[in-house]
């Protein structure tokens, strides 16, 4: 256990403009894999961070979280402690930030559910039904699993560029906004009743 806590401590890189450990980095990403190597081998938990060193819910803090996000799934983390919210090297929280990192939790989650081979996702019907030339919008196979077949994000905009031209588009901090809101109110209700 000890070389695995010794870990924690050697991927908190000192940034040269200060003194203060910087987290998401490759360097901490490396030192998590291999912190995970012997938790494998001797088959122990291992709790690994989705840290970062950004100072504000912005893209370095969404680049270093994902840095030490992967880095803590690739290394087999049996806990992700900070996963979400956590800015300033753990210091304080944002609730903009906690939105945005539990999105990149869920889509890391999709990712590595396995991939299901069977007739229906085969699709060979469907093919068969096709045939050369042919589209597969209008198949049956595609209208029975248009709706549910893909990965429903919380934040992301896949509008077409002319739709986001006419109506206008949104900055990640007012969509993170509501989404918060709406999962705090659902927190108070159950906790309350």
């Amino acid at each position: 256990m000890r070389l695995i806590a010794a870990r924690r401590w050697a991927g908190n890189v000192s940034s040269g403009a200060c003194d203060a450990p910087a987290f998401g980095t490759p360097e901490y990403a490396k030192a998590t894999l291999i912190g995970g190597q012997p938790a494998r081998r001797y088959n122990v938990p291992y709790r690994s961070s989705g840290v970062n060193s950004s100072n504000s819910p912005d893209a370095q803090s969404a680049y270093e979280s994902q840095m030490a996000l992967w880095a803590a799934v690739l290394g087999h983390g049996h806990m992700i402690h900070h996963a979400l919210r956590w800015l300033k090297r753990d210091l304080c929280a944002s609730f903009e930030k906690f939105i945005k990192d539990a999105e990149m939790v869920q889509m890391m989650a999709e990712l590595l559910k396995p991939v299901e081979v069977s007739p229906s996702t085969l699709a060979l019907d469907a093919i068969r039904e096709v045939g050369p030339g042919g589209h597969f919008f209008g198949a049956a196979h595609t209208l029975e699993r248009y709706e549910n077949a893909f990965y429903q994000p919380m934040l992301s905009d896949w509008r077409q560029l002319r739709d986001v031209a006419r109506v206008g588009s949104r900055g990640r901090h007012q969509t993170c906004q509501p989404h918060f809101q709406l999962r705090a109110r659902s927190i108070r209700a159950v906790t309350a009743g």
